[in-house]
């Protein structure tokens, strides 16, 4: 899946649904989660060029698939306890896909938002008394617990949240926070990095 990504963002850029991080949260932000889960894999040799991933709690059917292979789309949607799945609103091949298989337009749409940065920009200034940081040894529980608050109710947990520190492609150094005077952490950023693409990723996000 991690492999796949990676090639989508080469081929497609900004088209890509997928980043490497967004798999890596997904697999591991939650531990016990496996049996709500089932994924089906497709390869070309040895080469994966689609993947779904059923999350039967919600119903929700990720997906990607090499546009390339573009022909698989209707045996991957063909998942009938799915209930929701995405696309680009501009994505005719995807769309009609979609419809084929009863899926309705949401009322509800994801923004997907993407910059280009030529240079490093500056931090911006904090209030008196905030300091803009990086996780460091030691504050696991903290930075599990403005999750849980931002994004109540979580499932995440200081287990769950090790398991995504040890897993690629996961860097301390890109795991931001902001330090209130008490100690608390404020806000934060979890940067994903893609070092063959040159592409970074914001998730999550979230502000006390």
């Amino acid at each position: 899946m991690h492999e796949l990504a990676l090639e989508q963002r080469r081929v497609l850029g900004t088209r890509a649904q997928w980043h490497v991080g967004d798999i890596t949260w997904g697999l591991r932000q939650h531990e016990g989660r496996e049996p709500e889960w089932t994924f089906r894999l497709w390869r070309d040799g040895g080469r994966v060029v689609a993947w779904s991933w059923l999350k039967s709690d919600r119903g929700i059917l990720e997906h990607d698939v090499h546009p390339e292979h573009l022909h698989l789309l209707d045996e991957i949607l063909d998942v009938p306890d799915a209930r929701g799945a995405a696309a680009f609103e501009d994505d005719e091949a995807m769309r009609a896909a979609l419809a084929r298989h009863g899926y309705t337009r949401p009322s509800r749409a994801i923004h997907f938002n993407a910059r280009d940065i030529a240079e490093s920009p500056a931090p911006t200034p904090l209030p008196e008394g905030f300091r803009l940081r990086t996780i460091e040894p030691g504050d696991l529980a903290e930075r599990v617990a403005i999750h849980r608050d931002v994004w109540a109710p979580s499932r995440v947990t200081e287990a769950s949240y090790a398991n995504v520190m040890v897993a690629w492609p996961y860097r301390s150094t890109l795991d931001c926070v902001v330090e209130a005077a008490d100690g608390r952490f404020a806000a934060y950023v979890l940067a994903w990095p893609d070092d063959a693409n040159g592409v970074g990723l914001f998730e999550p996000v979230g502000t006390r």
